[in-house]
């Protein structure tokens, strides 16, 4: 849910609030469970307003106070981290929100690594396969991933000793960054 769905959501609660409000506060005024316009009115502008003004100026507050994974604390601690492609796409699978959206997001935070495989796009657990024989949409995010990034391939191995397989991979992940800025 981005902010604006938030907001809506909150107004829309407050509004009800109110509406609940008005009705136990002038009982007498209610006509078959219906509250007079003037009343709602009122109660929109001594009760509802107030109060979604009060919610969002605590949730900037706490938003503020907390800075949880904001770029700001990023950059104050020096901090470095990793974005698991794989891993965002299954939380933003669990909380039900577009998962390349999902990524943007921590893109935008300036990671200093991305770590890359193929997986089911749909899961909610984690699947490693090798690139191209997943579902991921991997030319898109190998778009949204900033020109220069470093990217370790994150591929299920067998060959421990020639790597075979992680040279298929890396050739595979030539191919698509070469698709990619075309």
């Amino acid at each position: 849910m981005n902010w604006i769905q938030s907001l809506t959501v909150l107004f829309q609660d407050v509004l009800v609030f109110c509406a609940l409000y008005v009705t136990l506060l002038f009982p007498d005024q209610v006509v078959d469970g219906l509250v007079p316009l003037n009343y709602l009115m009122l109660g929109i502008l001594f009760l509802s307003l107030p109060l979604y003004l009060f919610l969002i100026a605590a949730g900037w507050y706490y938003d503020k106070k907390l800075r949880v994974w904001s770029a700001d604390i990023v950059k104050e601690t020096g901090v470095k981290f990793c974005v698991d492609i794989g891993h965002a796409i299954y939380s933003a699978n669990h909380y039900q929100e577009n998962a390349l959206d999902y990524i943007l997001k921590f893109i935008y935070l300036g990671p200093f690594m991305f770590h890359l495989g193929d997986g089911d796009f749909s899961y909610l657990s984690d699947v490693h396969k090798h690139l191209t024989e997943g579902d991921f949409p991997l030319e898109k995010i190998i778009e949204m991933i900033p020109h220069g990034s470093t990217i370790t391939i994150e591929t299920p191995k067998s060959d421990f000793v020639l790597l075979s397989e992680d040279l298929a991979n890396l050739q595979k992940l030539k191919n698509l960054i070469r698709a990619a800025n075309r």
